[in-house]
């Protein structure tokens, strides 16, 4: 690769900056997935809504870096001379000098194995709360079918279906 402009550095150096925040944001979410997925089988309804708070708040912490990476991106594209969205880490590393080069490459990598690491494990967490939930309708449809009035025939051969009665869950049938 040629000389870059030296205008590239601070913007580089800033983009850097960004992917590495988001690195431990992103491991800062992988680490409430152990809690969320122990309070989802202990059925610890604190725990769960306090770990989802947390994964709310790194969300919202992230949406609001990739905002700003986003413009980075937008300058660097504009002193390449292309189009941002064009821009991959990847593709911005081919375009740039060492070591700004190789530093890109590296934060694309961990944060492609984060990623992945990440999906993985939402995958995971889907799978226990349909499970959980499957075994709540069950629960439900099981008390429902207890408590439901048994049908009955009448002497002109019509059904005779009673109401429903008794209280099973605050104050509803």
């Amino acid at each position: 690769m040629g000389k870059q402009p030296s205008n590239l550095n601070p913007r580089l150096e800033q983009l850097l900056q960004l992917l590495q925040q988001e690195k431990a944001l992103y491991q800062s979410l992988k680490g409430t997935m152990e809690p969320e997925k122990n309070a989802l089988l202990a059925t610890d309804v604190t725990s769960l809504r306090r770990a989802s708070q947390q994964k709310e708040s790194i969300l919202f912490e992230l949406q609001a870096l990739e905002t700003q990476r986003f413009a980075v991106i937008g300058e660097l594209a504009e002193s390449l001379g292309c189009e941002p969205r064009a821009l991959s880490l990847g593709e911005i590393a081919r375009r740039v000098d060492e070591p700004h080069a190789e530093r890109l490459r590296q934060a694309g990598d961990i944060l492609k194995k984060l990623l992945k690491t990440l999906a993985e494990e939402n995958r995971r967490q889907k799978e226990i709360f349909e499970h959980s939930l499957a075994i709540m309708r069950e629960a439900f449809e099981l008390l429902h079918s207890v408590t439901a009035a048994p049908t009955v025939y009448r002497r002109t051969g019509n059904i005779r279906r009673p109401r429903s009665t008794g209280n099973l869950v605050c104050n509803e049938v």
